[in-house]
C-alpha cells in the first residue's frame, strides 16, 4: 500500500510539472496580448489627451489672433479715411476729434496719441486721465521708428500698477505716404484673465511667454513671478527659434524649471509672437 501511495504522489508531481508548462505556455500570448493592449491604451490615451491641449491652445491663439486684429485693426481702420485735400483744407481739430474716438472705440486702449514726423507727440488721450496734456519727443523710440518707415509695431510687454500693458503703432497714410503716427497703449489684463482661466481637466492649465523668454501669465496658478525670464531655459529657447511640441512625443514632456510647481510642461507652440504653454501635473 505504501508503494501504490508513493506512486500516486510521483504521478501528482509530473501532473503538476505538465500543467505549470501548459499554464506557461498558454498565458504568453495573452501576457503579449494584454502588454500589446496597454501598449495601445497608452498610445490612444497620450493622443487624446494631445488632441485636447492642442484644441485648448488653438482656442485661445484664435482669441490672441482676434484681440490684436481689433485693436490694430482699429488704427488701420482710422488712417484710410482721409484724403489730402481734406487735411489741407481743413479747420477742424481732426486729431483731436480722433483721439477721442479711438480711445472710446475699444475698452482695453488706455491711452492714443498721434505723432508727427519729427517724433514729436501731437494729440494724446488717456482713459481717466486730465484735460491737458504733455507732449514728448518719442523720435528714437520704436513705437515711432517702424511706423515711420511704413510698418505696423507690437511691442514687448511691460507690466504697470493696473497690469500688464503693450505698445501697438501704425502709421498714417495719405496717398501712401507717411504722414503722422498713431499709437496706443493696450491694456492686457483682460486678454491675460480670459487665457488664464482655461483649464484642461483638474491641473491643466496655460501659460504665456513672450518673444525673449519674459513669463506673461499665468502667475496665479504658476506661482511664477510676471517678468521672470525664462530665455535660458532650452524648450522656451527652442520654441522662440520656432520649433513646436505637440506633446505626442516621449520627449516632449519635460519638467519645469520652476521647482515648487511640481508640474510638466507637454505644449508648447507659437502663437504670434507670443509662446503659449499648456502645463499639467504628470
Amino acid at each position: 500500500m505504501f508503494d501504490m501511495a508513493l506512486k500516486l504522489v510521483k504521478g501528482s508531481r509530473l501532473r503538476n510539472k505538465f500543467a505549470i508548462i501548459f499554464i506557461v505556455i498558454t498565458s504568453i500570448p495573452v501576457l503579449i496580448s494584454g502588454w500589446t493592449t496597454l501598449y495601445l491604451i497608452d498610445i490612444s490615451h497620450r493622443r487624446d489627451i494631445s488632441a485636447l491641449e492642442l484644441q485648448s491652445i488653438d482656442q485661445k491663439t484664435e482669441e490672441i489672433e482676434k484681440f490684436f486684429a481689433d485693436t490694430l485693426g482699429i488704427l488701420e481702420l482710422r488712417v484710410g479715411v482721409t484724403e489730402t485735400s481734406e487735411i489741407e483744407s481743413s479747420k477742424i481739430p481732426w486729431q483731436e476729434l480722433l483721439v477721442d474716438g479711438i480711445l472710446a472705440s475699444h475698452p482695453a486702449f488706455k491711452e492714443v496719441s498721434f505723432i508727427n514726423l519729427q517724433g514729436k507727440e501731437t494729440a494724446k488721450r488717456i482713459r481717466g486721465g486730465p484735460g491737458e496734456y504733455e507732449f514728448f519727443n518719442v523720435s528714437g523710440l520704436d513705437k515711432f521708428t517702424i511706423p515711420r518707415n511704413g510698418k505696423n509695431y507690437i511691442g514687448m510687454v511691460h507690466f504697470t500698477l493696473s497690469g500688464p500693458a503693450l505698445t501697438i503703432s501704425a502709421p498714417v497714410k495719405v496717398e501712401g505716404a507717411v504722414i503722422q503716427v498713431l499709437a496706443a497703449e493696450v491694456n492686457l489684463s483682460p486678454l491675460f484673465r480670459s487665457i488664464s482661466a482655461a483649464r484642461l481637466g483638474f491641473s491643466g492649465y496655460l501659460t504665456i511667454f513672450d518673444r525673449d523668454g519674459t513669463f506673461l501669465a499665468n502667475y496665479e496658478r504658476s506661482g511664477i513671478s510676471p517678468g521672470s525670464n525664462f530665455f535660458g531655459w532650452s524648450r522656451i529657447s527652442q520654441v522662440i527659434q520656432n520649433q513646436m511640441f505637440s506633446g505626442m512625443e516621449r520627449g516632449d514632456i519635460y519638467e519645469s524649471p520652476c521647482k515648487s510647481c511640481r508640474l510638466f510642461c507637454s505644449v508648447l507652440r507659437l502663437c504670434l509672437f507670443w509662446r503659449l504653454c499648456l502645463r499639467r501635473a504628470w
